[in-house]
């Protein structure tokens, strides 16, 4: 059935097999094993590219995906754009007859952990959506072909929408020009690639050497197929940060971590180009972090799909099947905040998160616009961890003005030893199993939290109480008791001083820079009770004298600012001695060099905590540089090393009071 079907297709369509793995398997066995056919039957298969994106760039005459591999939305949405014109993406999937015996091998990263049943809520969804929805073709085992509709007729070409070839030269000229970074961005299918190809023919012949590069070579064949290799040398992202010469461009940027990204930047003039779809690695963090971080940037987006036309049904069909359709326009509301006593929050069970597309597809657009991880992937997540709720912000209209996600965690007590020792490494329990394994705090591992997963308010709302009225009702909420609430997320100083704000104070602060954000995380929490203030507070101690001592080895950037509200609370148990005290006034008020004295200034900064929020820039910087980060202050400031040290001694007699008590 399945070769005739596809031997018929005049234009991209979704296919799905329903029914017995084995009969699925059989029916497409042919097809799967073609050579210009994409097939993934197993979660082997899966694995050689899930993470890799080796796929991405690629094309093909179907794509063959079977369920039994694994349920990632957003790897089967990637699958649709390798899909060549008038070909299928083909999907095996459990009939309704076979649903209940199902098991999808991501089930288990889901409910680790879990004693419940491992049913899925989000496959429920699947099962009703495709028994709802227009727009593909079903070939069932029992019932034969079923064409639930026609393609959408083409629309008209989008009026002024750039081709690849005015792209390449927007960005040949903003290079020419001295523009150290261009962004080349749109979804799949509208030329990027060819953009980026025609760039570097266009550099070259204005004498400007450039080298190319992407996750993998095999991502460049469309690049080499219009410019030869020898004139366009590829080189490794891992590398290509190196000192350079000569342009670097970058395809499908977005499977590559944002922190290398940044690296590339920084390393000379560099073109990138890759999707903001958000199933595709870090494509909205790249489109959220990376971009807007990047002011002086030029970004040139493409929207004219040259692959298939704009009303494409396998595109429009997936999105309608495998994410939550996001509603257009704007809230009801616009620019108003109607009376806080007329919102409402309530918490959202999974089941009927699942039930209610409504409410689902406003979920997944606040997250969308919000957040810079979110992905079809999200929305299962959402749906099929136990121990996750979202508490829902509403207007008196019904208007989802904003969300909490947040996800229960607790360490059995069997795994504690295990997890400590580093010999058990069990899924979700981020927090407790985090300051457990990494920050050695065993009792940390008896308590009960509740980690924020996602927080979204609508972008014209923001900073009106609506995050903090959140905060309060999932902290009031009894049906979700918990000893701390609990949230990570990568550092920026806004985001450190409301968390600070709303109460939460940190605990850890990663090393590494995370791949989708760029960033450091850091984890804070906030006590449900008073009861667990002096718990928190002795937690508090052993993150600021780590951290402070662990500076040195901090890989990830942290701004001094960061620092001074990281450690801006007064809890520390060491204090400074009389002969300690000397020793700092022989540093502040005499001639002997600070290098002389590093321990003992240590131990001034950690005692006075409290007073780095009062301390300006300049004096931050030259204290946290010498004493913290081990820096040579001196080097690269245009000032001599008598001056600096000079400033230092300042800044020190200011943090130890020295100054005042001359006054």
């Amino acid at each position: 059935m399945l070769e005739e079907v596809l031997s018929g297709l005049r234009s991209r369509r979704l296919i799905i097999l329903t029914g017995s793995r084995e009969w699925a398997e059989q029916e497409c066995a042919g097809i799967a094993a073609r050579e210009d056919v994409f097939s993934v039957l197993d979660p082997d298969g899966r694995k050689k590219y899930f993470k890799s994106g080796a796929h991405l760039g690629l094309e093909f005459s179907h794509a063959v995906y079977s369920l039994w591999a694994g349920f990632s939305p957003s790897f089967i949405m990637s699958l649709g754009g390798l899909v060549r014109e008038n070909g299928a993406l083909v999907i095996l999937s459990p009939g309704e007859n076979e649903a209940a015996s199902f098991r999808d091998p991501d089930i288990v990263r889901f409910r680790s952990g879990s004693k419940k049943k491992p049913e899925s809520n989000y496959f429920s969804r699947f099962l009703r959506k495709i028994s709802e929805n227009h727009g593909f073709i079903r070939i069932d085992e029992r019932e034969g072909v079923t064409d639930s509709g026609e393609p959408l007729p083409d629309e008209a070409p989008e009026e002024n929408a750039l081709s690849p070839a005015d792209a390449a030269a927007k960005a040949a000229e903003a290079v020419s020009g001295g523009c150290r970074t261009v962004f080349i961005t749109g979804n799949r299918g509208t030329g990027k690639s060819t953009a980026l190809a025609r760039t570097a023919e266009l550099l070259r012949s204005r004498g400007i050497e450039a080298v190319l590069s992407a996750p993998s070579r095999s991502n460049c064949r469309k690049i080499y197929s219009i410019v030869p290799e020898e004139s366009l040398p590829f080189t490794a992202p891992e590398t290509l940060a190196e000192k350079r010469s000569c342009v670097a461009l970058v395809d499908e940027m977005s499977a590559i971590p944002l922190w290398r990204l940044r690296d590339i930047i920084k390393g000379g003039p560099a073109v990138l180009a890759g999707t903001a779809d958000g199933y595709e690695g870090n494509a909205r963090g790249t489109a959220l972090r990376l971009i807007k971080s990047a002011p002086d940037a030029v970004t040139i987006k493409l929207t004219q799909n040259l692959r298939f036309p704009r009303s494409d049904t396998l595109r429009k069909v997936m999105e309608g099947v495998f994410v939550p359709e996001i509603q257009a326009g704007e809230t009801p509301l616009g620019l108003s905040l109607p009376d806080p006593d007329t919102l409402r929050v309530r918490r959202v069970s999974q089941a009927e998160l699942a039930a209610d597309d409504l409410l689902l597809g406003s979920l997944y657009e606040l997250l969308w616009e919000n957040h810079y991880e979110t992905s079809p992937d999200d929305v299962r997540t959402i749906l099929d961890t136990p121990g996750f709720a979202v508490y829902a912000l509403s207007s008196p209209d019904g208007a989802l003005l904003g969300a909490a996600v947040t996800a229960e965690e607790e360490i059995e007590r069997k795994l504690i030893d295990d997890i400590a020792m580093g010999r058990r490494r069990p899924r979700g329990m981020i927090v407790p199993q985090s300051l457990l394994a990494h920050e050695g705090l065993r009792d940390a591992a008896f308590y009960t939290y509740r980690r924020i997963v996602r927080i979204a308010v609508r972008e014209k709302l923001r900073r009106k109480g609506l995050g903090s009225m959140l905060l309060r009702s999932l902290s009031l909420d009894q049906e979700s008791a918990c000893d701390f609430i609990a949230v990570s997320f990568g550092i920026t100083e806004d985001l450190l001083r409301f968390w600070t704000s709303a109460g939460f104070t940190p605990v850890k602060v990663g090393t590494e820079p995370d791949a989708a954000s760029g960033l450091v995380s850091a984890i804070m929490l906030k006590p449900v009770s008073s009861v667990y203030d002096p718990v928190l507070l002795n937690w508090y101690g052993h993150f600021a004298e780590k951290f402070a001592l662990g500076l040195p080895w901090q890989r990830g950037e942290v701004t001094d600012e960061e620092i001074a509200i990281l450690l801006g609370k007064d809890v520390c148990s060491i204090t400074l001695t009389p002969r300690d005290l000397y020793e700092v006034s022989t540093i502040t008020e005499g001639t002997r060099h600070p290098y002389l004295a590093l321990p003992v200034l240590y131990k001034l900064v950690l005692s006075s905590l409290s007073k780095l929020s009062g301390l300006d820039h300049d004096e931050m910087s030259v204290i946290f540089d010498f004493i913290l980060r081990h820096r040579d202050v001196a080097r690269g400031s245009g000032s001599s090393e008598r001056e600096v040290l000079g400033r230092l001694r300042d800044s020190l007699r200011h943090l130890s009071g020295m100054d005042s008590a001359e006054d």
